[in-house]
């Protein structure tokens, strides 16, 4: 069985959508013939924990568990002590004056450790990852490095690694680098190091792993000197296991749920699907009986407060109801016990441009989708032209609406109310097509290109 050293900084225990891609590629690896090395961290600076994910690591695999400099866990100490928490929105200021493109998009923290760090804050795990490696391993202990971000910092560790070792690298790109426009670097000298440095790497690179054609092109066109057959994809997608049949649901009222992150920054808000259910229930005071609402997963303070007034405004406390980051299984029985799965996005003619080249929400594909269509429960999706709404009209999963348009979206939640009322909530979903993102499957793909890559060298 060959091996493969995994450069990842999210691995379990930590939690959240970071670490599934890399999980269950190190799960089912071994049934493709490689056997997984994996290099983390070993008190990764992260929000919450699931040690539920510890079960799912075969017990064959090695991991390796290094220490990390990260001056941002100071910062997490001190902050409390301030008694404050930091909130964007002015208290006195109205829901509907709120501008997304005008919002800061960090605190003052973080764009302290975007000045100082490059390629990112977590650029301390270098030395202890690499030495570690260089003291333990000699060069026939992997057969190939495979590194994945975010945190960029792993395909600094794997770009000395390959230098040394010369093996083979396969690097993984879970969200765009340079061209990221949440991630703009702060100063034109910035963008030139952080230019320079994703260059070099594309250049040392045997493969790069996009998640969607449209960053496959976004990044060729940006980088027109690296081979294009260099970039490929394998995108995201669900486990099977995690899909089991389970307890029938025991609510009687409409279940919609919502998993996940909603960063206003990012123009994803809750806004526009809370004042649109506000306005539906105020005309029809009786569906608050009727109708359940689930958001779970972090908020950052600007969507908080929007929450906080749109509950109020529209006396939404008993439909509502506001979830912390919950482990992964507990994630995956909300949506398996749910009616109707909301997925938000940003609309996509927002001016969100990185050094005029590429808008980004067009092109980015949440994670959750893919675990939404294997629920096979129907989506309602606030979403513009883009590959979320593409997938969703070829699997005949649900339903795309525009994400501002209030009116369209109460029409929406009113009809698949009645559907549901009626017994015919159904996606008649094509089955044959969700299964291209099983995740057994794409691990294949990836085994692919592994073995494709190490019979080369051999």
């Amino acid at each position: 069985m060959k091996r493969i050293l995994m450069i990842s900084y999210f691995f379990p225990p930590s939690g959240g959508v970071k670490v599934q891609r890399v999980l269950k590629f190190a799960k089912y690896l071994p049934f493709f013939g490689w056997k997984p090395i994996v290099l983390t961290t070993k008190y990764p600076q992260y929000d919450y924990m699931d040690s539920e994910l510890l079960r799912e690591i075969p017990k064959k695999i090695k991991i390796i568990r290094t220490y990390s400099f990260e001056p941002a866990k100071m910062y997490n100490l001190i902050k409390p002590l301030s008694g404050k928490r930091r909130n964007i929105v002015k208290p006195e200021a109205k829901i509907d004056q709120i501008n997304v493109k005008k919002m800061k998009e960090h605190s003052w923290a973080t764009k302290v450790n975007n000045f100082i760090f490059i390629p990112d804050s977590r650029i301390g795990w270098w030395p202890f990852a690499f030495f570690n490696i260089l003291k333990n391993f000699k060069r026939n202990d992997f057969d190939l490095i495979f590194s994945t971000s975010p945190m960029f910092t792993s395909h600094l560790i794997a770009m000395a690694i390959k230098l040394i070792f010369k093996k083979p690298w396969v690097v993984d790109l879970r969200d765009l680098w340079v061209l990221n426009p949440y991630l703009r670097p702060p100063t034109r000298m910035h963008l030139k190091i952080s230019t320079s440095i994703e260059r070099k790497t594309f250049k040392l690179a045997d493969r790069i792993i996009t998640v969607g054609e449209e960053l496959r092109q976004d990044l060729i066109g940006n980088y027109p000197e690296i081979p294009a057959e260099k970039f490929v994809v394998i995108p995201n997608g669900y486990d099977q296991a995690d899909f089991k049949k389970d307890e029938e649901k025991k609510d009687k009222k409409f279940s919609i749920s919502y998993t996940g992150s909603l960063y206003l920054f990012s123009g994803r808000t809750p806004y526009y699907f809370m004042t649109a259910l506000g306005e539906l229930l105020q005309k029809f005071p009786k569906l608050k009986k009727e109708i359940k609402v689930t958001f779970l997963g972090p908020l950052d303070s600007q969507n908080r407060k929007i929450f906080q007034n749109t509950i109020q405004e529209y006396d939404l406390k008993e439909v509502v109801s506001l979830k912390d980051p919950a482990p992964y299984r507990d994630a995956i029985n909300c949506i398996k016990h749910s009616d109707l799965l909301l997925l938000i996005l940003g609309k996509e003619s927002r001016d969100l441009k990185h050094n005029n080249y590429f808008r980004y929400d067009r092109t980015s594909i949440t994670g959750k989708l893919f675990e939404y269509l294997a629920s096979g429960i129907p989506i309602l999706a606030l979403a513009g032209e883009g590959p979320v709404k593409k997938i969703i009209a070829e699997t005949n999963s649900g339903y795309v609406v525009d994400p501002e348009n209030i009116e369209e979206i109460k029409k929406m939640i009113l009809f698949c109310y009645n559907l549901y009322k009626d017994g015919k909530l159904l996606t008649h979903q094509r089955k044959d097509l969700v299964r291209r993102f099983e995740r057994k499957r794409l691990t294949g793909e990836l085994a692919r290109i592994l073995d494709e890559l190490t019979t080369k060298e051999r």
